[in-house]
Formats: C-alpha cells, sequence, structure tokens
C-alpha cells in the first residue's frame, strides 16, 4: 500500500453464530404472513461482512471479548447455511 503499512491478523474458521436463532425466526416467520392475506417477506442480512470476530472468557463463557482477527465472509456464510439447513 504505497508507504503505508497493513497489519497482518489471522482468519480463523467460524465456530459458531452468535444471532443465528434470531435468524432463524426471521426467516420462519418472514413468509408465514397474518392471515390476512397480506404476507410480510423478511430478508435477514447476515454474514455479509464476516461478522465481529470475538472469543468466549473461559472463566465466564456467557462473556465475550473482542479479538484482532478478521472472519472470512465466504466462510461465515458456509457455517450460516450448515447451521440453518
Amino acid at each position: 500500500d504505497g508507504e503505508y503499512f497493513r497489519r497482518v491478523v489471522p482468519s480463523p474458521p467460524p465456530l459458531e453464530i452468535l444471532q443465528i436463532e434470531a435468524i432463524r425466526t426471521l426467516l420462519e416467520h418472514s413468509s408465514s404472513g397474518d392471515g390476512d392475506g397480506d404476507t410480510k417477506r423478511v430478508l435477514p442480512i447476515a454474514c455479509g461482512g464476516g461478522g465481529i470476530p470475538v472469543s468466549r472468557i473461559p472463566a465466564r463463557p456467557t462473556t465475550l471479548q473482542g479479538v484482532e482477527a478478521v472472519i472470512d465472509k465466504d466462510a461465515c456464510g458456509a457455517k450460516l447455511a450448515t447451521e440453518l439447513g
């Protein structure tokens, strides 16, 4: 990049999609409509940018901590597709 430096950070494979249940709920309810003939469609946008890399703190597994990494959007999309079936 000319006179500028770029940092190199790891790109680990995604292990979990944290909001998978919210995505699943949106998809399940987007085509059902509300019974009045007006079908509402929702298109969740997920994993497009690869997400924000976080890790769980071992001593407190419900606590997330940001990590210096990037998540490959293709790998994240494949994980999403696998989890949604």
